[in-house]
């Protein structure tokens, strides 16, 4: 929370933060704990493992003129 917070507080411009975490339940726990703080709102936070739905998995690669958080096991490195 604390290196995505600076990073958005420091950046330039907007872009995407990708997180990797090692499963399911820690995705859900970050994404639930990024969307409680304050730059949620000008955020978009999504996850991406292999459980979800190709269509769930091809949002992360939408354009978007807000933050892009994405929080990921390593099937981000494959896709």
């Amino acid at each position: 929370m604390a290196v995505v917070g600076h990073v958005i507080g420091t950046a330039n411009k907007r872009g995407g933060i990708l997180i990797f975490l090692p499963g399911v339940q820690e995705i859900r726990q970050c994404i639930e704990a990024l969307r409680a703080a304050p730059y949620a709102r000008d955020s978009d936070i999504l996850p991406l493992h292999a459980n979800l739905s190709n269509e769930e998995q091809r949002l992360v690669f939408t354009v978007s003129t807000r933050w892009k958080i994405i929080a990921a096991t390593n099937v981000a490195e494959v896709s």
